[in-house]
């Protein structure tokens, strides 16, 4: 008695084969059309000087965390110091994706990191609604802030500083 019967050794032929010609195909497919997304995540301090509404405020720092097309971020005063009463969130106020060179990042972020003079107008509980849409165009970032509360959107221009946990070279 024979322990390779014919149609055994077919059957396992075929579905070894099956698998060997989808790996394939599905490995071909995924070189040539998944790409991920180029790395953005870092510091962009902006070029706004006055923002609309403010008697008084200085550029904002745009801190973007990235994993694949989805997005975390916070926006804070560029020259922030310890006494400012802003404090650093842990958690990013700011939520959004990148989708084909563009970024939406939406969220609330307190009154004062945006106008120094909102910290003794505003609760302490008070958010400003924000969206920030932009365009990637090399290290630097275009794109538009809007104060949904004010109804009040400005253009900035940002330039990357530094990746997010990269240490800096000197």
């Amino acid at each position: 008695m024979s322990h390779f019967n014919l149609k055994t050794l077919t059957l396992y032929a075929v579905a070894i084969g099956s698998v060997a010609l989808l790996f394939k195909a599905v490995s071909a497919y995924g070189e040539t059309n998944l790409k991920a997304p180029p790395p953005i995540a870092g510091r962009y301090r902006t070029d706004t000087k006055q923002l609309p509404g403010c008697k008084k405020s200085e550029a904002l720092v745009l801190t973007i965390l990235q994993s694949g097309v989805y997005l975390n971020g916070s926006l804070q005063p560029a020259n922030r110091k310890a006494d400012s009463g802003v404090k650093v969130e842990e958690k990013p106020a700011l939520s959004g994706r990148w989708d084909k060179g563009n970024l939406t990042l939406a969220g609330s972020v307190a009154p004062q990191a945006l106008c120094p003079e909102a910290a003794s107008t505003a609760g302490a509980a008070s958010r400003e609604p924000v969206l920030v849409q932009g365009k990637m165009e090399g290290e630097t970032l275009k794109g538009q802030i809007t104060l949904d509360s004010r109804r009040e959107s400005f253009e900035f221009s940002a330039q990357r500083e530094a990746p997010v946990g990269v240490p800096e070279t000197h």
